[in-house]
């Protein structure tokens, strides 16, 4: 589900960023943008080494890092949905909309600071995008995977403790049928039964809830 650049070069064009981050397996495609795009003014690399113009995104958590600016409820909030043929599809929320989807989201679902969320699905995804900036306004925990694999993914929902986890019915299968394999009870999720009964798992037919 990687986009290509001529791809990305579509979504920048549409989102108009000032701030552009990038993990590990996307600066093959977009590592020398720094030095070409001058209307962008902050590259920052997820989970990489800064190089190129780009900085870790760590060193913002740092003293002396720069300062973020807040964001008015009414700025423009672009989310790119689909990578199409010609143009990008995607819509234009709020911050203030999407303030209030973490708000739902949170009081729906019981989403507290002890919860952690795999976030398996591309960032770009309304989905991963919605659960993730939920799960981090509840002051809870985001594991990022630079790509899905059912056994990793398996692996960091025993390691991180994860309790939540998005995507697509046969990829959630794949994780159960890798848990069984494992002999994983999955303990962050599943208590005392085999069953991860307390793992919220939400897939694009609907969910599985907890």
């Amino acid at each position: 589900w990687r986009l290509t650049e001529e791809e990305v070069g579509r979504v920048v064009e549409r989102a108009q960023p000032k701030v552009f981050v990038a993990d590990g397996s996307t600066l093959a495609a977009v590592g020398q943008w720094p030095a070409k795009r001058k209307d962008i003014r902050h590259w920052y690399t997820l989970g990489a080494e800064g190089s190129g113009g780009y900085q870790p995104i760590a060193m913002l958590a740092q003293d002396g890092g720069e300062s973020p600016t807040a964001a008015e409820p009414e700025d423009p909030f672009a989310v790119i949905s689909t990578a199409a043929v010609d143009i990008p599809r995607g819509a234009v929320l709020t911050h203030a909309n999407v303030l209030a989807s973490n708000v739902q989201t949170m009081a729906s679902m019981g989403v507290t600071e002890n919860d952690a969320y795999l976030a398996a699905l591309p960032m770009y995804h309304i989905a991963a995008l919605g659960y993730i900036t939920a799960v981090l306004h509840a002051g809870g925990k985001v594991v990022v995977m630079p790509r899905f694999d059912a056994a990793e993914a398996l692996r960091l929902i025993d390691a991180e403790k994860v309790t939540m986890l998005s995507d697509f019915p046969p990829v959630l299968l794949n994780v159960l049928n890798e848990a069984e394999k494992a002999g994983s009870r999955m303990p962050s999720s599943a208590g005392d039964t085999a069953f991860p009964r307390n793992l919220t798992l939400t897939a694009n037919s609907g969910g599985i809830g907890r």
